[in-house]
């Protein structure tokens, strides 16, 4: 069953190991001397619960000299959250539009039974001060062409649309994500190797060293930008529907 993989976040980063590019520890009642040890050199951390479809929330945590290790390590364990990973640092370009979080893409790949990959959509997730991304944490979301270029004001978890990022003030109008192409290779890549499970959504960075896997999806949201922003009016139903018509949707392992 891989959907599994894809519901525990400790498996999702065993299997995909070779691609999220980043330190990762379990937390167990009997390892504190291990997670002090893996705090070393670092200055910021990410704390997930196991389970991807806890209620639990991921909590971004700023580590320094006057942080009570055992304090957070109890504390972690009580929250249930486990998964400990590194801060990833994105590259200048994703940290000027917002500097407090790590901005990604979420890329929607489908493999069908020509072992072809078709790029089905791509969701730019901005940050907004938050240590998160997510639309719950006040980030932003808009849609990304085939070249990068941004095409419609971002939106927020209202609804309320931003033509200019609030905090950086980086103009969304015309602007474009460099390397897109890298990042469409990578999940290609990656889905190609990972063929049991045909449709995903990959949630993905870019940092100084290339591309790198955040997190996937295996059922994939299709985001949309509201019809009053689109000036055709246009959705992505037709497009889904033709990639769906070369092959099954679902894993063909499960």
């Amino acid at each position: 069953n891989y959907k599994y993989v894809f519901d525990n976040r400790y498996e999702f980063n065993q299997v995909f190991k070779n691609f999220i590019n980043r330190d990762y520890f379990l937390l167990k009642e009997n390892n504190y001397n291990e997670f002090i040890d893996f705090l070393i050199g670092k200055s910021k951390i990410i704390a997930k619960p196991i389970n991807k479809t806890s209620k639990i929330n991921i909590e971004a945590i700023r580590i320094n000299a006057k942080t009570d290790r055992k304090k957070l390590f109890d504390s972690l364990l009580k929250k249930k959250l486990v998964l400990v990973e590194e801060f990833l640092y994105q590259t200048n370009e994703l940290n000027n539009l917002c500097e407090s979080c790590v901005n990604s893409v979420q890329i929607t790949t489908f493999l069908n039974d020509n072992k072809e990959v078709s790029i089905l959509n791509r969701i730019f997730k901005i940050g907004r001060g938050s240590l998160l991304n997510s639309l719950n944490n006040g980030g932003l979301y808009t849609l990304l062409d085939e070249d990068g270029k941004i095409l419609y004001p971002a939106i927020d978890s209202a609804g309320k649309k931003y033509n200019i990022h609030p905090k950086s003030k980086v103009d969304f109008e015309g602007y474009k994500l460099k390397n897109i192409k890298e990042l469409e290779e990578f999940v290609t890549y990656i889905a190609k190797e990972f063929d049991e499970v045909r449709y995903v959504t990959w949630d993905v960075t870019l940092t100084s060293s290339g591309p790198v896997l955040i997190a996937a999806d295996y059922v994939p949201r299709i985001f949309n930008i509201k019809p009053s922003i689109i000036s055709d009016f246009k959705g992505l139903k037709k497009k889904y529907e033709k990639e769906f018509e070369k092959g099954e949707i679902y894993e063909r392992n499960s």
